[in-house]
C-alpha cells in the first residue's frame, strides 16, 4: 500500500491545474492567434471579433500580383501546375526575394503527387515482371519534392492543422491554396529566461504577433483569471482573453496561389 503526504497530493494538485488551464485557457487564444496568422498571410485581411456582436476586418497590405488564381485545373493532367508555382517564384525573385518555403494542405499535395506534368518531371518508370509499366500513377512526396529541389526551391511543408469551437472545426490552412514565402533578413530575438543557454533566434521573419493590453489590464499580456470557490458545490473556475493581432512587416516576402483544384 502508498500512501500520498500531504505534499505530494498538493503537488499533483498543481500539476493538473496548470494543465487544466494550459488546454483550457491559453491554447484556445494561441489558435485565435494562430487562424489570424494564416488569414492575415493567405487573403490579407483578418476580421477580429469581441464582445457584444463587435467585428472589425482589418486589411493588410496586398502588392499587386502576389495572390492570385491558378491558371488553370491542377487536377487536369493537361495542365502543368508548375508554372503556376514559376510564376510566383519568379515575382518574388523580382523583387530581390528568394523563396525558403512553402506550405499547402494535404488536398493540394495530393493533386500534384498525382498530376502527370509533375510525375512526369520526376522521372522513372516502375518495372513489373519485367515489364516497363511507366510513371507510377501517384508520386511519393519525397520524388514531388525532388521534383521541387531540381526548381531550386524548398520542400512542400504539409500543414493540416485544425481548429475545434463550438460549432464545428475548420483548418488553419485553407485547403485551396499554397503559400510561398522568401528570405526577408529581419531575425527576431525571443527573450526568454534559459540561465545560461543562448537566446532563441528566429530568422527570416514576415512580422508579429502583437499583443495588446486587454480589458483589466494596465500592460500588454493575455490575461488570465482563475478563481477558487469553497461553497456549495466547491469548484474552480477561470477565463482569459486577449488583445490581438498579427503584423506583416513583409508584405513583399509573400505570395499565394488560390482556387486550386
Amino acid at each position: 500500500r502508498v500512501t500520498k503526504t500531504g505534499d505530494q497530493m498538493t503537488m499533483e494538485a498543481m500539476l493538473s491545474l496548470a494543465s487544466w488551464a494550459d488546454q483550457t485557457l491559453r491554447l484556445p487564444l494561441v489558435e485565435v492567434n494562430e487562424k489570424m496568422t494564416w488569414d492575415a498571410i493567405v487573403d490579407a485581411s483578418v476580421v477580429r471579433t469581441g464582445d457584444n456582436g463587435y467585428t472589425e476586418t482589418v486589411s493588410y497590405s496586398n502588392p499587386a500580383s502576389h495572390r492570385f488564381n491558378a491558371g488553370g485545373q491542377w487536377s487536369n493532367n493537361s495542365y502543368d501546375p508548375m508554372d503556376d508555382i514559376a510564376a510566383a517564384v519568379n515575382l518574388l525573385a523580382s523583387k530581390g526575394y528568394v523563396v525558403n518555403r512553402i506550405f499547402a494542405g494535404q488536398p493540394v499535395v495530393a493533386l500534384l503527387q498525382k498530376n502527370a506534368k509533375v510525375r512526369a518531371r520526376g522521372g522513372g518508370v516502375s518495372i513489373v515482371s519485367g515489364t516497363i509499366a511507366g510513371l507510377p500513377a501517384v508520386m511519393s512526396l519525397q520524388a514531388l519534392n525532388n521534383v521541387f529541389a531540381a526548381e531550386g526551391l524548398p520542400p512542400i511543408e504539409t500543414y493540416n492543422l485544425v481548429y475545434r469551437t463550438q460549432s464545428g472545426s475548420g483548418y488553419f490552412l485553407k485547403r485551396d491554396v499554397m503559400v510561398l514565402v522568401a528570405t526577408t533578413g529581419q531575425d527576431a530575438v525571443i527573450n526568454l529566461d534559459r540561465g545560461d543557454a543562448a537566446p532563441l533566434v528566429l530568422t527570416d521573419t514576415l512580422g508579429y504577433q502583437a499583443i495588446g493590453t486587454p480589458a483589466g489590464s494596465v500592460v500588454p499580456e493575455i490575461r488570465q483569471v482563475i478563481d477558487a470557490f469553497v461553497d456549495k458545490p466547491p469548484r474552480i473556475t477561470g477565463q482569459s482573453w486577449q488583445t490581438s493581432l498579427p503584423v506583416i512587416t513583409e508584405p513583399e516576402a509573400i505570395s499565394v496561389i488560390q482556387a486550386i483544384s
